[in-house]
Formats: C-alpha cells, structure tokens, sequence
C-alpha cells in the first residue's frame, strides 16, 4: 500500500509539471528571428493576440496600407540630365520589377491584403543638381514612366531637403515642381524645410511660398 502511494503521488507531481508546461506553452506561441546584428530573439503572441488579429482581418477588414521599396539614386548622378534620365528609368525599373509579384505573394502567405505599391528615391533635388543644365521636370517624368512601368501606385522623393539652407539647384527644383506635379500621375512631391535640430528655415518657406503663388 505505501508502494502504491508513493507511485501515486510521484505521478501527481509528474502529471502537475506537465500541465503547466502545457499550459504556459499554450499562454504564449512563440517565434524566433534574427535581428540585424544576427542575434535570434524571441517573440510571443498569446493566443488573445492571435484571434485578437484574425478577428480584426475578418470582421474589420484589416489590411497592410502599402509596402514600400527605397531605392538610392545617387549613383544616377550626371553632368548630363539625359543620362540621368537613362539611370533613373533603367535601375528603378530593373530593382523594383518585382514588387508587385512579392506584394501578392506575401498576401497569399499572410492572409493580409496589402493596398498600395510604393516607391520611395533619393531626393531629385541632390540627384539631378549634378547636371549642367537643370531638368527636373524631365526628371520627373521619367520617375513617372517608370512608376507605371513595374505597376506601383505612386513614387515617392521628388523632394528636396533645405532645413539647413538651400543651392541653386534646390531653387531649380522649387520652381519646377508645379510644372512637374501638373505632368505627372503618380509623383508626389515634397520640401523638408525643417527638423528638431536645425529648426525652421524661414527663407525656405517664404521662397516656396512665393514660387507657388507666382505660377497664379
């Protein structure tokens, strides 16, 4: 009899471990990946999460807002807005010609619709102030002739970054964007004329200001 209780009691402890192993494995799924400096880490979603996530895809149509390629220009740089033209096209065109095709694939895999493909670039204005003559609308255009032609939604980085002050060329591109924006279907265009550090650029502002209200 003492046998038969000792075995039963090592068995109630046996059986209490394990239901709690399963029950803190059942609390946390968990995955592992690498961050950029190779390390693995481990990541636990509860099972709240996870239907938490399938209720929001079903019931309230939950999506991805876009997936993004960058793609750095300044190797496009030229004396001449011709060849800048040919660079831009050719390696926007040849990197992201597969974008879209990844975009549905990773729908399929995930289960999660991904609305808009976009393009992000280096700002025009540093790409194209290389040129001996200033072509930013043709610039543009061709951002656009390629947009269209691997299928994104728009291209972003006809920009130009004056919060520290602004060059000849980053004037030409100012003037320019109108004529641009007016040329074009999917370009968007901006001017970071600030930041935390180096505060407001006031003269960026009133000279953009004023380019705009000239071309009325």
């Amino acid at each position: 009899m003492k046998i038969f209780l000792n075995l039963l009691i090592v068995f109630a402890v046996v059986f209490t471990v394990a239901l709690k192993s399963y029950d803190a494995a059942r609390r946390h799924l968990s995955i592992y990946a690498y961050d950029l400096g190779g390390t693995v880490m481990r990541i636990a979603f509860s099972p709240n999460e996870i239907l938490e996530t399938i209720r929001m895809v079903e019931n309230q149509n939950l999506d991805i807002r876009t997936i993004t390629m960058g793609i750095s220009l300044r190797d496009c740089a030229d004396s001449s807005s011709k060849r800048v033209r040919q660079k831009v096209y050719d390696k926007i065109t040849g990197l992201a010609q597969y974008l879209v095709k990844t975009r549905e694939e990773l729908e399929v895999t995930y289960g999660i619709p991904i609305i808009n493909k976009r393009i992000s670039v280096t700002p025009i204005s540093i790409v194209g102030e290389a040129c001996s003559e200033y072509d930013y609308v043709g610039i543009a255009k061709t951002l656009d002739k390629a947009a269209k032609e691997v299928g994104v939604n728009f291209i972003g980085g006809f920009s130009a970054l004056v919060q520290k002050g602004f060059t000849k060329g980053d004037l030409a591109f100012m003037e320019a964007i109108p004529e641009a924006l007016s040329r074009t279907d999917l370009v968007c265009s901006s001017v970071n004329v600030a930041s935390t550090k180096a505060s407001i650029n006031l003269d960026a502002v009133l000279k953009h200001i004023l380019l705009w209200l000239s071309k009325f």
